[in-house]
C-alpha cells in the first residue's frame, strides 16, 4: 500500500465528515467555498496564462476543429460523459441536493441557468488549460531546438550564430550532403523538433492534471505560488465532488423516518464516509493505478450514459410526460416551454 496516498484519503474524507457532521442540510455554505474558490485561481490563472510566451499557440490548437473526430463514436462518448460528470448527472447528487428546495422553486429556470454556466465554465477552464498547455509545447519546442543546434554546431564545429531555427532545415540537409558519414553517426541523437507534435501529445485524467500542469507550472517565475493555488483548486474541486457524491448516499437514509429516529446523524454520516474511505483504499494499493483506470473506464462512462437513459424512459414512459408537465405546471405556474415540448415529443414518436 502507498500510505501517502491513505493517509491523504483519510484525512479528505475526515475533512468531509466535519463537513456533513450534521447532516447533507450542512454543507450549503460549505458548497458555497469549493465551488466559488476554483473560479477566483483559475481566473488567476487565465491572466497569467494569457500573459505565457506560446499561450497563443495553444489557444489556436484548441479552437482549430478536427471535423474527422465527428465520425469518431468515441468522441461522442467522451463529450456525454465528460458532460454527465461535470453537471452530476447519473449520480443523484443534483435530486439530493434539489429535494432541500422549496415546492414552488423554478427548477426549470434553474436548470437552463445551470446548464449554461456549466458550458461555460468547460469553455473558461479549456482557455486556461490550453493557454498552459501551449506554453509548456512551445518550451519543449524551442528546448529541443536549442539542443539540436548546439549538437549540430560541437559536432562540426560550426561558427557560433551561423545555425539558427530559422535555418535549421537546410543546415540539416547541406550537412548531411557535406558530411554524410559524420551525419548518419550522429542521426540518432537528431531530433525531429515538431511543435504540432508537442501539441498533439495531449493527455487526460490524472496525467493533465498531475504531469503536465506541474511540469508547466515549474517553468513559470514564482512557480511555488502557482504550486500552491493549483493544489488548493484541485483540493477544493475534489472535496466539492465528494460532498455531493456522498449527499446522494446521505439524503434517502436521513429522510428514513426508521434511521432518522433510531440512529443519530452524526453516526449515518461516520458510517458513509468510513464505508467509502475502505472502498477508496483500493487505490492507494501498489497496483491503484490500474484499478482507477478499469473504474475510469468501465464503471464511469457507459454505464453512466445506461443510468441516465434508463431515467429518461422512466419519466417518458412509466411517470408519463403529461404528469411530468402538471408537476411543472404547479411548481412553476407555466408549462414546459417550447423547447421541452419538442424534446418531450422524441420518445413518443420513437414510440409510435
Amino acid at each position: 500500500m502507498q500510505w501517502e496516498l491513505a493517509v491523504c484519503l483519510i484525512l479528505a474524507w475526515l475533512v468531509v465528515y466535519l463537513c456533513i457532521l450534521r447532516g447533507t442540510e450542512s454543507t450549503g455554505k460549505v458548497v458555497y467555498v469549493t465551488a466559488s474558490l476554483p473560479y477566483v485561481v483559475l481566473i488567476i490563472y487565465l491572466i497569467r496564462g494569457l500573459t505565457l510566451h506560446g499561450a497563443t499557440n495553444g489557444l489556436t490548437y484548441m479552437f482549430t476543429p478536427k471535423l474527422e473526430q465527428l465520425a469518431n463514436p468515441k468522441t461522442w462518448i467522451n463529450a456525454a460523459t465528460q458532460i454527465f460528470f461535470s453537471l452530476g448527472l447519473g449520480f443523484g447528487s443534483l435530486i439530493a441536493f434539489a429535494s432541500y428546495n422549496e415546492p414552488n422553486n423554478n427548477c426549470e429556470r434553474h436548470a437552463i441557468i445551470v446548464s449554461l454556466i456549466n458550458s461555460s465554465t468547460s469553455i473558461f477552464a479549456s482557455i486556461v488549460t490550453f493557454s498552459i498547455y501551449g506554453f509548456k509545447a512551445t518550451y519543449n519546442y524551442e528546448n529541443c531546438i536549442s539542443r539540436v543546434i548546439l549538437l549540430l554546431t560541437n559536432a562540426f564545429e560550426l561558427e557560433e550564430g551561423s545555425l539558427t531555427a530559422a535555418n535549421l532545415e537546410y543546415m540539416k540537409n547541406y550537412l548531411a550532403s557535406a558530411h554524410p558519414s559524420e551525419y548518419t553517426d550522429l542521426s540518432p541523437q537528431i531530433r525531429n523538433c515538431s511543435l504540432e507534435a508537442e501539441l498533439n501529445t495531449a493527455v487526460q485524467g490524472t496525467g493533465l492534471a498531475f504531469i503536465v500542469y506541474s511540469e508547466a507550472i515549474k517553468n513559470m517565475e514564482v512557480s511555488q505560488l502557482y504550486s500552491v493555488l493549483y493544489f488548493i483548486m484541485l483540493l477544493m474541486l475534489g472535496i466539492g465532488s465528494m460532498l455531493g457524491n456522498t449527499a446522494a448516499i446521505l439524503t434517502p437514509l436521513t429522510d428514513s423516518e426508521f434511521l432518522s429516529t433510531h440512529v443519530p446523524k452524526e453516526m449515518i454520516s461516520g458510517g458513509v464516509c468510513f464505508i467509502n474511505c475502505i472502498i477508496g483504499l483500493v487505490f492507494t494499493l501498489e497496483a491503484g493505478s490500474y484499478w482507477f483506470d478499469i473504474f475510469n473506464d468501465y464503471a464511469a462512462t457507459l454505464s453512466l450514459l445506461l443510468i441516465v437513459l434508463v431515467e429518461t424512459i422512466a419519466v417518458c414512459y412509466v411517470y408519463g410526460l403529461r404528469r411530468f408537465a402538471e408537476d411543472l405546471n404547479v411548481m412553476t405556474g407555466h408549462r414546459p416551454n417550447l423547447a421541452l415540448n419538442l424534446s418531450s415529443k422524441v420518445p413518443q414518436f420513437s414510440r409510435l
